[in-house]
């Protein structure tokens, strides 16, 4: 008998805990996971408790056991490189674009008489970059009521 998505979808996810351990976390029965790897097909109630059990997403959980299709469920998995809503960006992939941003240097909108103006890594200086974060030091107005 072959591997069912499901399964391998289940084993990667409670990779290291028993299976007394991740159904406790799940919250049912270990005999789920014998039923599932023969080969049985999940209950939707236990895919979503299964999914709620260790933070994922129920649709993702869902497709795995082959309840919906990628399409019904119209999930998008986030490739590096390529623009994308951030609300489907893992922790790691917008840590790396904080990341890539700073390296790059700030884009930022400076405001005159003639509107924004945007600038560039390209056109950063130092005075830019304060200005650009907000960090340059300002002496307070003596009139200001905050100032004391």
């Amino acid at each position: 008998m072959s591997e069912t998505r499901w399964w391998k979808f289940v084993t990667e996810q409670i990779e290291g805990m028993t299976n007394t351990e991740a159904a406790n976390k799940a919250g049912f029965d270990k005999s789920a996971f014998t039923r599932w790897k023969n080969g049985a097909r999940a209950d939707p109630e236990f895919v979503v408790k299964f999914a709620r059990g260790f933070g994922l997403n129920v649709l993702r959980a869902l497709v795995e056991a082959e309840f919906l299709t990628d399409a019904e469920a119209d999930l998008r998995d986030v490739v590096p490189n390529v623009d994308v809503a951030l609300e489907y960006a893992d922790n790691d992939q917008l840590l790396a674009e904080i990341e890539s941003r700073m390296t790059v240097g700030p884009t930022y909108r400076e405001r005159d008489d003639d509107g924004p103006t945007l600038f560039d890594a390209d056109d950063a200086t130092p005075d830019n970059w304060r200005q650009a974060y907000n960090l340059a030091a300002r002496t307070p107005d003596k009139d200001d009521p905050r100032h004391e």
